[in-house]
């Protein structure tokens, strides 16, 4: 069986980010890694090339000690990782981002053009076009079934840059985005809306783009789960200092919009403010809560998923912030299903879309505008005083989001091709 399997049945898994529970990542990296264990689970012999850093500013994965087949013909392990090494992002200049997308197109398409034994099926996740056409050149180098999973719109992602101002730049990104939509078998998305504009955008059948939504692993997960770390010890102490601490995890982006939250914290000085996490944006974020003397804002490194559950057992209510964009209301974050998990109240700053459907649902959300820190800071309160109520928001997360469940779906999507 292992042999056959060898030979055969052999998945190119490209993605810029790939991390397990215990490392420091990106959240979709979370997405990457229970999708390969999953290929590997049904017997996929499954090559994975990604990135040596992640997009938060430090490096989250080291190149691994592979064994290598011996003479003994020992099998090489699966997966079978290899490191494209890109350039850390050390500012928010959108030149920085696209050397580091750079790096990874050059080096991946290197690594891709080269494989031996070859893969019978290639798997590249975007939101960059560059991943994309690393994936579609790969299917058309050896002539195999090629999935494409698309966690984010890139031309969407893109409305939020600078680039957006040059003119031509958005529509060009387009064109290479619905000819990658073409070229692919099979298209995964993670939002209904997603799976809408795909559908209006490019000529492909509704049976190949399949909705598989990001989801909660309940396996990493345990109520009582108790970390003594630094940061636990500093959250802990500022429980005693604030009425509430409202908590925000993920990455420090543009899109993300921090700044609001700032202002926010300025008009509230009982609730203390703690953002978790990393991001390009993150050095520019903190010296824009120094200038503006804010004492209730606190800063902490992004830690690895596995870890975070101890950190957000602490909080009294959750953030969710995007910008004004009406692209952001095609996606669903991560963190939105961690927040779940917790049943406390979650404070929405978002353009009306898949996030707000989802807390109208649960009803343990409030939505409120994005960029406008006076209606998120009054929401703040209405949620530290107990006027929001959150009780039903893990019930809805197992019902409707239990990865185990989605992951099923997603390797359904493989059949015919082995």
């Amino acid at each position: 069986m292992d042999q056959a399997t060898s030979e055969q049945d052999r998945v190119l898994f490209i993605t810029n980010c790939y991390a397990g529970p215990e490392e420091v990542s990106v959240g979709a990296s979370i997405r990457m890694f229970q999708f390969v264990k999953t290929l590997v689970g049904a017997q996929w012999r499954v090559n994975v090339v990604t990135a040596s850093t992640s997009p938060l500013m430090e490096p989250h994965l080291l190149p691994g000690d592979y064994e290598r087949a011996s003479e003994q013909q020992v099998l090489p392990p699966n997966p079978r990782v290899d490191h494209v090494e890109v350039r850390v992002l050390s500012s928010s200049s959108i030149w920085a981002r696209l050397l580091h997308y750079a790096d990874f197109f050059l080096g991946a398409l290197k690594l891709v053009f080269k494989q031996n034994p070859v893969p019978s099926l290639v798997f590249a996740s975007m939101p960059t076009i560059l991943i994309g056409t690393v994936g579609a050149l790969g299917a058309w180098r050896y002539k195999v079934p090629f999935i494409l999973d698309v966690r984010d719109l890139w031309s969407d992602s893109l409305q939020s840059t600078k680039l957006a101002h040059i003119p031509g730049f958005i529509s060009l990104n387009l064109a290479v985005e619905r000819k990658i939509y073409r070229s692919a078998d099979r298209i995964l998305v993670t939002t209904e809306a997603q799976r809408q504009y795909i559908l209006r955008n490019s000529d492909c059948c509704r049976e190949s783009v399949i909705l598989i939504p990001n989801g909660f692993d309940f396996e990493y997960r345990n109520e009582e789960t108790s970390i003594c770390t630094k940061t636990s010890l500093d959250i802990h102490k500022l429980k005693s200092k604030y009425r509430s601490l409202a908590m925000f995890a993920g990455k420090h982006a543009a899109y993300t919009n921090l700044r609001t939250v700032i202002d926010a914290a300025l008009l509230e000085p009982n609730i203390g403010f703690v953002l978790i996490g990393g991001g390009y944006e993150k050095s520019d974020v903190m010296q824009y809560a120094h200038a503006k003397r804010v004492r209730n804002v606190f800063f902490f490194d992004p830690v690895p998923k596995a870890e975070i559950l101890s950190l957000m057992r602490m909080a009294d209510l959750f953030i969710i912030n995007y910008s004004s964009s009406d692209a952001w209301s095609k996606v669903i974050p991560n963190k939105l299903f961690d927040y779940l998990f917790f049943n406390k109240p979650i404070v929405a700053a978002v353009c009306d879309g898949e996030i707000s459907d989802i807390l109208k649902k649960c009803g343990g959300g409030v939505v409120v505008p994005p960029d406008d820190p006076v209606s998120l800071v009054d929401a703040c309160r209405r949620a530290a005083n107990g006027e929001v109520v959150a009780i039903y928001n893990r019930d809805f997360l197992m019902r409707n989001y239990d990865r185990a469940s989605i992951l099923k779906t997603y390797l359904q999507t493989f059949s015919g091709f082995r």
